[in-house]
C-alpha cells in the first residue's frame, strides 16, 4: 500500500480567502515519491479535518496577544500564519513523522520545503497541548529562517545557529507558560533542559534577527540568493 501524505488546507487568512487549501510546491516531485491525497476530497468526520482546524486555531491562539501575551512568540506566529496560509511552508499530513518536522531540500536551483505533521497529531495535542504548541514555536522558527533566506549557502557555516534560535523561541513561550499557567503547565524532561539552555528565552540566544515581513513574494527561494 503506498505511503499517504496529505496536503492540509490551513485555512488561517484573517480575511478568510485563503480557502483553496495548501498545495505542494513542486507537485510532481510529490506525486512522483506519494500518493497525494488532498483534503478537500477526504471526508468532513476524519481526523485530518480535525487536525486541520486544529492547527488553525493553535496558530491563532498563539498569534493572539489577548490569550498569549508575549510579543515575540505573537509576532513569529503572526508570520507563521502567513507563511502556511499562503503556502510559502505548506503543511502536509504523514504517518512518517512522529513530531512536527520542518523538511526542506534543495532541487537545482529552488528549493522544496514543507512542515510534515504526524497523522496522530490531534491525539497528541488532547495529550499534552503545552508540548505541541511548543512544537508549533520551533517549527514556526524555521519557517521564518527559510522565509529570510537563512537556509542559503551563504548561511552554510552557521547552521548551527537555526536549531538554537528554534529552541530559545521555544523557552520563550515556556517562559511564559511557567509565569502565567503555572496551574496547569509542569514541565517534561525537554522543556526543563529548553529553559534551562535559554533562561531568557530568546534574549539567551545572540543570533537572533527581526527579519522580514511577508511581501507577498512567493517561493522556491535559490539556495544561492
Amino acid at each position: 500500500m503506498p505511503r499517504k501524505i496529505v496536503g492540509l488546507v490551513v485555512k488561517i487568512c484573517p480575511m478568510g480567502d485563503l480557502d483553496r487549501g495548501v498545495i505542494m510546491i513542486d507537485e510532481k516531485f510529490f506525486y512522483e515519491n506519494f500518493d497525494v491525497q488532498h483534503i478537500e476530497d477526504i471526508p468532513d468526520d476524519t481526523a485530518a479535518k480535525r487536525i486541520e482546524g486544529e492547527f488553525t486555531d493553535l496558530v491563532a491562539y498563539l498569534k493572539n496577544p489577548e490569550h498569549i501575551n508575549c510579543p515575540a512568540i505573537n509576532k513569529l506566529m503572526g508570520l507563521f500564519e502567513k507563511l502556511v496560509g499562503n503556502y510559502i511552508t505548506p503543511v502536509a499530513l504523514t504517518p512518517s513523522v512522529k513530531s512536527l518536522h520542518f523538511y526542506c531540500e534543495q532541487r537545482k536551483n529552488k528549493t522544496v520545503c514543507l512542515i510534515m505533521c504526524p497523522s496522530d497529531w490531534n491525539e497528541m495535542l488532547l495529550k499534552d497541548p503545552f508540548m505541541q504548541m511548543g512544537g508549533l514555536v520551533f517549527i514556526a522558527s524555521q519557517a521564518k529562517d527559510y522565509w529570510n533566506l537563512r537556509l542559503s549557502s551563504h548561511y552554510q557555516n552557521r547552521k548551527e545557529e537555526i536549531p538554537k534560535r528554534a529552541r530559545s523561541y521555544e523557552a520563550e513561550l515556556l517562559n511564559y507558560f511557567a509565569k502565567y499557567k503555572s496551574d496547569k503547565f509542569i514541565a517534561n524532561n525537554w522543556q526543563k533542559e529548553t529553559i534551562k539552555l535559554f533562561p531568557e528565552g530568546i534574549m539567551s540566544e545572540p543570533s537572533h534577527y527581526d527579519g522580514r515581513d511577508y511581501d507577498g513574494n512567493f517561493p522556491p527561494f535559490p539556495f544561492s540568493a
